[in-house]
């Protein structure tokens, strides 16, 4: 009798770590094994139920005041899945007169993990100086509408956010005028003025296993500009680690991976011909998302990145192109300028970003040209464009 209930008890455990194998490894995952065993991983797609109260009590989506109206939605209970979208749409209110040399915004400002979607506003990750030089939340990335702008949304607007990382998050906004030396002259900015809620961690965690002592040595290593993440070069494929623990973000086939300047990015050529020479596009990968946001064709010459990763510039081969793109954005409403040189577009291109007027300045074919940066249109050409 005893015997029988050991081998039923063995039996019993047995199925126990077996059924809970499978589950690990269910149709909704995807295992990956490299070739020398070096690294696996398990992802799952779908996501946890929360049933917990939230640690801020949740209030109505629907926020106004004198002055500005803001409605959120497609949050419920005040939680989200990690990397689902919702929509924040304003409104104003009344509008405050502006004096000379004033100039309105309405603002919004949340932690930096986030993905945009929409048109009408600049985005502008932490430490980038505002326009006019005002100061709103310089530790956050901002959203900003320039209503005082023509080409600008003036009375309603609306835009999406997709979080990318679990936990409690944070949107701010007000309504603002500032004067040419950066003076906030009037805020709209209370303690109503902002929502907080939760962002659910995924049902089943990303499982990366590595052999942190492999046989095979990286032919060099990068450290990102904020040193939060380090990348491995090999042969024909790299690494993304935290630098701080060493732990394993992702790997890709690739080479001559990069980090963008606010670190937010890596850019790599997707693959090399028969010779072992560079020969597909380049790509770059969000860090956080780590997914492609853009693919580049092999005629550029010159890929930059500026303020703090705000802009992505390229400079190609093809009649001295220059295209711009903002990276922040889901949707890329990039644009391109032509010139007439037919090659080395970064030697012979003038052009400049105006953040206090929302525009990238420029020449076509020895035309001034100015394009809108928060609607990626041509707004006005052969007028006087100052560099």
């Amino acid at each position: 009798m005893n015997a029988t209930k050991l081998l039923m008890t063995v039996i019993f455990i047995g199925l126990l770590a077996t059924s809970s194998y499978f589950f690990l490894i269910s149709s909704e995952s995807t295992l990956v094994v490299t070739n020398d065993g070096s690294s696996q991983s398990v992802i799952a797609d779908d996501f946890i139920e929360v049933s917990r109260t939230p640690s801020v009590p949740c209030r109505p989506l629907t926020f106004t005041d004198k002055h500005l109206s803001v409605d959120i939605q497609g949050i419920d209970n005040c939680s989200l899945p990690v990397s689902s979208t919702f929509d924040v749409n304003w409104h104003i209110q009344q509008k405050v007169p502006l004096q000379e040399k004033q100039y309105d915004f309405i603002v919004f400002s949340i932690p930096h993990t986030v993905r945009f979607n929409g048109t009408g506003f600049l985005m502008l990750p932490p430490e980038v100086k505002l326009p006019f030089g005002f100061q709103f939340a310089d530790d956050q990335m901002r959203v900003l509408f320039p209503l005082y702008l023509p080409q600008s949304q003036k009375i309603q607007g609306n835009f999406q956010i997709r979080p990318l990382l679990a936990g409690e998050l944070t949107l701010n906004w007000a309504y603002l005028v500032v004067n040419e030396k950066g003076n906030i002259v009037f805020s709209s900015k209370n303690t109503d003025t902002s929502m907080t809620f939760e962002i659910q961690e995924r049902k089943n965690p990303k499982l990366v296993v590595q052999d942190r002592v492999g046989m095979e040595k990286p032919e060099k290593v990068l450290l990102s500009p904020s040193r939060e993440y380090e990348v491995r070069v090999f042969k024909e494929r790299f690494q993304v680690l935290y630098a701080e623990t060493g732990e394993l973000l992702f790997e890709r086939a690739g080479i001559e991976p990069n980090f963008s300047q606010g670190s937010r990015f890596i850019g790599y050529l997707a693959g090399t011909d028969e010779e072992g020479n560079p020969d597909a596009p380049l790509e770059i990968i969000d860090l956080l998302d780590q997914k492609v946001i853009f693919t580049l064709s092999r005629s550029f010459q010159v890929v930059a990145w500026g303020k703090n990763d705000s802009f992505l510039i390229i400079g190609y081969s093809m009649y001295g192109a220059i295209e711009i793109i903002l990276p922040f954005l889901e949707k890329h409403d990039s644009f391109h300028t032509k010139h007439v040189y037919a090659s080395n577009s970064w030697e012979h291109s003038q052009f400049a970003i105006d953040l206090e007027n929302a525009l990238f300045r420029t020449k076509e074919f020895g035309d001034n040209v100015i394009y809108s940066l928060i609607l990626a249109i041509r707004l006005i050409k052969n007028q006087k464009a100052q560099f």
